[in-house]
């Protein structure tokens, strides 16, 4: 299973060549190639990337996910990628993350819709379930993403009651360091709290062999617009 954050090219325009998506792009092939994964729960891509990434692996990955009807404003797609081979996917849904989770919507405390997408897989080796959720968390806003972080919970947990859950996301938190001053957001352990008060459990203390990967997902320097 893996989480990627593959990052939109909103700001291409601005930055060097080897940093715009159409140079990127191989390298996220390479990476999906060498991993192998099963699952691959992905963020912030928008419309034309989504269909450049399953032009290339669509043979071997379905996706779940909505993309904007014709018209619609782009906005940042997540969405999870399972291995055709491995999976049949059953249903998905995407939910705002929000008071009308039906609607194009946000919460309270932010403008910028935030989604919560769900996958129910049947594992064709096993013949098991599993819903899979992936979402992306208010980046500036704290009270943003603590309403995010109980919306998930209140909503995954009547399926953790049935059937194996996974939740991966772009949560754009850290854990306390505050001698660090390039992390900007301290509420790492805040939101662990809420999100594991239930069923769910941190992957990086439960896995058997161990993760990989960097231990947070802000890796920018702030001001600086280089990934």
């Amino acid at each position: 299973v893996a989480t990627y954050n593959m990052l939109f090219d909103r700001y291409d325009h601005l930055l060097a060549k080897p940093y715009r998506w159409y140079a990127r792009l191989p390298r996220v092939l390479e990476i999906i190639n060498d991993m192998k994964a099963d699952v691959i729960c992905f963020q912030e891509l928008y419309p034309d990337q989504i269909e450049e990434l399953l032009e290339e692996i669509g043979s071997q990955y379905g996706f779940a996910g909505k993309l904007p009807t014709a018209g619609q404003e782009p906005c940042e797609i997540n969405g999870i990628l399972y291995k055709k081979a491995r999976f049949d996917c059953q249903s998905f849904s995407v939910h705002y993350i929000s008071e009308t989770p039906q609607s194009l919507s946000s919460d309270p405390f932010s403008n910028e819709p935030r989604t919560l997408v769900e996958a129910h897989l049947v594992d064709k080796k096993t013949n098991k379930e599993l819903a899979a959720f992936c979402t992306q968390i208010a980046f500036g806003s704290a009270d943003s993403r603590e309403y995010a972080a109980n919306y998930i919970v209140k909503h995954i947990e009547p399926h953790c009651q049935k059937k194996a859950c996974l939740l991966a996301g772009d949560f754009n938190s850290f854990a306390p360091h505050i001698d660090d001053p390039h992390v900007p957001f301290f509420d790492g352990n805040f939101m662990l709290r809420i999100i594991s008060s239930k069923s769910l459990k941190n992957a990086r203390d439960e896995a058997l062999i161990g993760t990989i990967g960097p231990s947070s997902t802000y890796t920018n320097i702030p001001g600086a617009i280089l990934p």
